[in-house]
């Protein structure tokens, strides 16, 4: 059985992070997805998904990762329910664990009369490793 989710969507949050034992990072938001509209041009009900990032989609989040940004996360939808012990109501609670986290452009504020401007996401660098071996490869043409 194959699991692998891609949705578009906004952060509902600013993104909480937390340390983990083995040094890395973990991330954690929530991402509201627009559903549009429906043939009888009725509004559709959004949808909310926690999402957990590790690593450097972890990163990429806490740096970038504050309430309304327009975010698309690919990963595994997990499903998790629970029973509440104040009255016995079952809920079911759906997140995604993220393999990638792109942070889409965001548009700059402008004065009237300008054309629009557009904030580049801040990229990090490739690992050290890569440019050193793209460094040495030799051009096949």
């Amino acid at each position: 059985m194959f699991n692998h989710v891609i949705f578009k969507g906004n952060l509902v949050n600013d993104t909480k992070t937390m340390n983990n034992q083995n040094g890395g990072i973990s991330a954690f938001n929530k991402i509201g997805v627009y559903n549009g509209k429906n043939k009888n041009g009725e509004q559709r009900q959004s949808m909310f998904f926690d999402i957990v990032a590790f690593s450097r989609s972890a990163e990429q989040l806490r740096d970038m990762g504050t309430k309304g940004t327009p975010v698309i996360v690919s990963g595994r939808l997990e499903e998790e329910t629970t029973v509440s012990q104040t009255n016995g109501q079952t809920y079911v609670n759906k997140r995604i664990v993220c393999d990638n986290v792109s942070i889409c452009v965001k548009p700059i504020q402008q004065t009237s009369g300008q054309q629009p401007q557009y904030q580049q996401p801040n990229y990090a660098a490739p690992h050290p490793a890569y440019q050193a071996a793209v460094q040495t490869a030799a051009s096949p043409w």
